[in-house]
């Protein structure tokens, strides 16, 4: 019997067939080609049979070391995996190799070129399988509406007018500003319907702040970027090894091009980091990271831990986390304030911990928030990762809805994301506490402070809390005249219940459990690449005043 080819543009296609192919008696070995280089769920390089026999070794995410005590195989999910050995039983971790994320993109091209080549001879069958179009936001407008409340809060159908809400925040007592992008056909009855809520209350606007939001995204777009010609930078990081430059912070850059950043990152500090994974997204990406230490040696001190791109859409916090990281391993060679920080704290970094949502702005819908969770009896897809914790969860400012964007999930940390974020963020609390946790967000201009799921409590240590943030916002103002808020989450951006940084301050016990909301006010999720450095160096000058005062 011929082999079988399959050739796959994306992941969840991939799981259906094996799904088929595992119930069937078929006695051909099948090698699963999976196209888009972001996608985990198969490994081109290690062909497996339908049994889940593998010709490769699973590696440590963090040491890239073989691991002996794993079996690398389908398991209970049609991808391959690597599965613990060492009695934890039914709750094995799940790894993927490591080297398979490093290498992919070195040798996908030339299989890709050689299964092609075999599937023309008609030796094997090809079965493309295509991902679904791509939304486009051609003639969108993107308006900003007043809209009063006279309860203090503004419902989802409130503050649509028959647009697709992007941001809202208090802007004053019983006043909400409102960004909204409008497709071209409902352009003139928007319009319509926000002149009627201007008169109507005897106040309000609105204003256009894109004239094409489509034209906006292309401006942006990863497409023609760096990610053919990304390599090493000779620039000499503190450990001696070739480092990226700054030229890396000139573009936005597909998931792939990421992952081998951080790889770069560590390598050219390799004696003070390593590779980190927190968990495992819902399509089976690593949520992964770079841990970096000083003095006395990793998991020594408490730790500074960072999340970035917890919303897939907000693309300028990943960068600008990769930013800090950047500073982090060329300081510690000779900038002292640097030097300090790193032997007096751990920094636990995860610039993407919503992999799969990233990916998928990146391939279909640049302005999708949610996780890419598909859950029974809805043909609704995604949560809120950002309303799925356990503290306050499911109160205002969060949906039971399965289609709205700021859906809660059924229970708290029934996410895959959730629930590894909060299993780290608890190891790191019984290991020596946490400093400083900072969910980076985008876009307000704002660093938010516990509570976001009230606004009527607050942390006990609320005006040391106050303190240090006006201090940070001061700094970051100094080099472009960025203008950054800062309170309680709830007083001065809108109510958030379920949120990560509440979490890390009532369960994680995080001296500061913040989040901070990046530029800008004006271009909102589609800030122009030109401004990602700037971005990165104001948020710089903040968390030196911060490293100063720790």
């Amino acid at each position: 019997m011929l082999g079988r080819a399959i050739i796959y543009d994306d992941p969840l296609s991939f799981a259906n067939y094996t799904k088929e192919l595992a119930s069937k008696q078929r006695d051909d070995m099948v090698l699963a080609l999976i196209l888009d280089d972001s996608t985990k769920l198969g490994n081109p390089q290690f062909p497996m049979s339908e049994k889940g026999e593998s010709n490769s070794q699973c590696r440590d995410p963090a040491t890239q070391s073989p691991h002996h005590d794993v079996d690398c195989s389908f398991g209970k999910e049609p991808r391959p995996i690597c599965r613990w050995r060492n009695g934890l039983g039914s709750h094995s971790s799940l790894y993927r190799p490591w080297h398979y994320y490093t290498e992919r993109s070195r040798i996908d091209m030339k299989i890709r070129a050689l299964l092609l080549a075999i599937a023309a001879l008609g030796l094997v069958e090809a079965s493309p399988v295509s991902h679904p179009a791509k939304v486009s936001y051609d003639g969108y407008k993107v308006y900003r509406v007043s809209i009063p409340s006279t309860g203090g809060a503004i419902t989802e159908e409130e503050a649509s007018l028959g647009g697709i809400e992007l941001q809202r925040r208090r802007t004053g007592e019983g006043w909400w500003a409102v960004d909204l992008a409008v497709a071209p056909d409902d352009i003139a009855s928007f319009e319509a319907a926000a002149a009627a809520t201007s008169s109507r209350f005897g106040g309000g606007s609105h204003e256009i702040l894109s004239h094409d939001l489509g034209a906006d995204l292309a401006a942006e777009s990863t497409t023609g970027s760096v990610s053919a010609s990304y390599k090493y930078k000779a620039e000499g990081g503190a450990g001696g090894e070739a480092l990226p430059g700054l030229e890396w912070f000139d573009a936005y850059h597909p998931y792939a091009d990421h992952v081998q950043y951080w790889a770069d990152l560590q390598a050219a500090l390799p004696n003070n980091s390593e590779l980190i994974v927190a968990g495992t997204s819902f399509e089976g990406r690593p949520i992964q990271g770079i841990h970096l230490w000083g003095e006395g040696g990793k998991d020594s001190k408490p730790a500074i831990f960072f999340n970035g791109n917890v919303h897939a859409r907000e693309w300028i916090t990943s960068v600008v986390v990769e930013y800090i990281l950047y500073q982090l391993v060329t300081g510690y060679k000779n900038d002292t304030l640097v030097q300090k920080v790193l032997d007096n704290y751990d920094f636990y970094v995860l610039p993407v911990v919503n992999p799969d949502g990233f990916v998928y702005t990146q391939t279909t819908d640049r302005l999708w928030r949610k996780n890419r969770q598909v859950r029974a009896n809805t043909t609704a897809i995604g949560t809120d990762i950002n309303r799925n914790w356990a503290v306050g969860w499911g109160g205002d400012g969060s949906s039971p809805n399965p289609s709205s964007e700021t859906f809660s999930g059924f229970a708290p940390h029934d996410t895959p994301e959730t629930a590894a974020l909060a299993a780290y963020a608890d190891s790191l609390r019984d290991r020596h506490g946490i400093k400083l946790y900072v969910d980076w967000h985008s876009y307000a201009q704002v660093i938010l402070l516990s509570y976001g799921y009230t606004c009527t409590a607050f942390p006990a240590n609320i005006e040391e809390q106050e303190a240090l943030a006006a201090g940070i916002a001061a700094a970051i103002a100094k080099p472009y005249n960025t203008t950054f808020d800062h309170g309680p989450g709830c007083l001065v951006l809108y109510q958030s219940s379920g949120n990560g940084r509440d979490y890390l301050t009532d369960v994680g016990k995080a001296q500061f459990g913040w989040g901070i909301e990046l530029r800008d006010t004006q271009y909102g999720f589609v800030l122009p690449p030109d401004q990602i450095l700037p971005s990165g160096i104001e948020i710089w000058e903040g968390l030196k005043y911060a490293w100063a005062q720790f």
